[in-house]
Order: structure tokens, then sequence, then C-alpha cells
């Protein structure tokens, strides 16, 4: 779980506000994972289509998925540029070593169920999420990992750390 710029009380009363109904948990063959969530009525500016009654899919994963849920490759000419986009600020963070998550999200009417996958879901909820943002963690090797790595050194083998 995440907490909100260290405030756990905040966390705290989102996700209450906002509880979750389903998931499709990480699959590495998938590349994301997604969760469903009621929408609280103080949050309804973002489905302003809705009387009421919506949810919210909330999307992280491999920036390249989670970018195909917003841009698909038949996207205009417009979104195709902000695709590209957000591919080269992804790219940017993991030049810095850092592990790189796309975050999106789509409101959806309040009779929508999340399947197996969001391809069991329909078309429509893979082709209109909205891009959040990106997230560039910082993930040190343990201490394990730096110990076995100093051993293999030391022995004069060149170590090539991928993540």
């Amino acid at each position: 779980a995440v907490t909100l710029m260290g405030a756990p009380q905040a966390t705290k009363q989102l996700l209450n506000a906002n509880p979750r109904l389903a998931e499709i948990p990480f699959d590495s063959a998938t590349k994301y994972m997604a969760t469903l969530h009621a929408l609280a009525p103080e949050l309804s500016a973002l489905a302003p289509e809705s009387a009421g009654g919506s949810k919210i899919v909330l999307i992280k994963g491999a920036p390249e998925k989670v970018l195909s849920f917003c841009y698909p490759p038949s996207s205009s000419a417009e979104e195709a540029i902000r695709r590209a986009a957000w591919r080269s600020h992804a790219d940017d963070l993991a030049k810095q070593g850092m592990r790189v998550l796309g975050l999106a999200f789509r409101v959806v009417p309040g009779d929508f169920v999340l399947g197996q996958t969001l391809a069991a879901a329909g078309d429509s909820i893979l082709e209109r999420c909205q891009m959040s943002c990106l997230l560039g963690i910082i993930d040190p090797p343990r201490a394990s990992a730096i110990a076995a790595v100093a051993v293999a050194q030391s022995a004069g083998i060149v170590v090539k750390m991928i993540t």
C-alpha cells in the first residue's frame, strides 16, 4: 500500500471513501494490474456525465502496457505525439536506473464488472483510459546481493546487474 505523503490517516480515509470492489492481480505476462473501486460522491467531478453510482478502474503496470490502454495504435496523430512524450519520459527515468510504472484510470458506469483481464471487460475499457503519471522507483539491491556482488568481483568476475 502507498501512503500519501506520509499521511497514513489521509490514505485510510481515501481508501474507506472509495472501497476496492474487485482486482485483476499483477501478472508478468500481462504486465499490469487493475483494481475497481466505488467512486465517492465527492469525486463525482471525474464523471460529470454520470448521475451517480460510478466506479473507477485504476491501472498500474509497465509504461508501454498502460500507454496502450490510453493511446491505442489507432490513435490520432495528436494522441500519438502524447504517447511518444510519455514513452520518452519513461525512458529518461529508466536511464537513471529507476524501475518505472505507469498509472492510469477510467471512470466507468456503476454496473461495470471487472473480469479476469481488462480485455474480458470489453475493448472500450482498453481504449479510453486516462494516463495519470509515471512513477520512477529507486529499488536498491538487498544487502545479501551487495555481498554476493563483492565476492564475485573479488574473484575477478565482471558483474552486470539487470532488473
